[in-house]
């Protein structure tokens, strides 16, 4: 799984650490922090899975990964998108959902409810292959995989905020954890 900022760690201490460890702890933790979304993907290619997972950071949605994988491996597409209903669309851009594929992406202008990226994705390794060095997952992936019907999307009504805007984050120091107590509450999994 990969999370946009995120990082490894070395088991043990720098006195005993492998180099080729450390090299591919700071390959991971600080080239690709200094490369970010566009670069990342390609220099942690030969440590991925044959799947793995990419989340946003600076979004939150409970969205079952479970059921993402499952999609992606029960349909043999490259790539699965966790979709979220919202009333107001622009601020994301839309997609359109024909069955289970992702058949395009709508334009941010565009107002109205809609499903949006949700920003956690389920992959096949061998989209890295597609990538260039920069790259964008959303702006150019996406959009190919959808043209050939090679992505799919799973919609969730799960809890989502994007934090990439000032007065988001704000409504993120309430909403989070009210969110959080009423799983907690409800006894949901991983809620302590």
């Amino acid at each position: 799984m990969l999370v946009n900022n995120a990082g490894i760690g070395v088991g043990g201490n720098i006195e005993t650490c492998d180099f080729d460890d450390w090299k591919r702890c700071f390959a991971i933790n600080v080239d690709s922090i200094f490369h970010g979304c566009q670069k990342a993907l390609p220099l942690m290619r030969d440590w991925l899975h044959d799947t793995f997972f990419v989340l946003n950071g600076d979004t939150l949605f409970d969205a079952p990964l479970p059921r993402l994988a499952e999609l992606l491996m029960s349909t043999g597409a490259s790539g699965a998108v966790a979709l979220r209903a919202v009333e107001d669309s622009s601020r994301y851009g839309s997609v359109i959902l024909q069955d289970d594929r992702i058949a395009s992406f709508g334009e941010k202008a565009a107002s109205g409810p809609g499903l949006i990226n949700g920003g956690l994705y389920a992959f096949r390794r061998r989209v890295i292959d597609r990538l260039g060095s920069p790259s964008s997952i959303e702006t150019e992936l996406l959009p190919a995989l959808a043209e050939e019907g090679d992505l799919v999307g799973l919609h969730s009504d799960g809890f989502f905020i994007d934090i990439g805007l000032p007065e988001t984050l704000a409504d993120a120091q309430r909403s989070v954890p009210a969110w959080w107590s009423s799983r907690a509450a409800s006894g949901a999994a991983g809620a302590t």
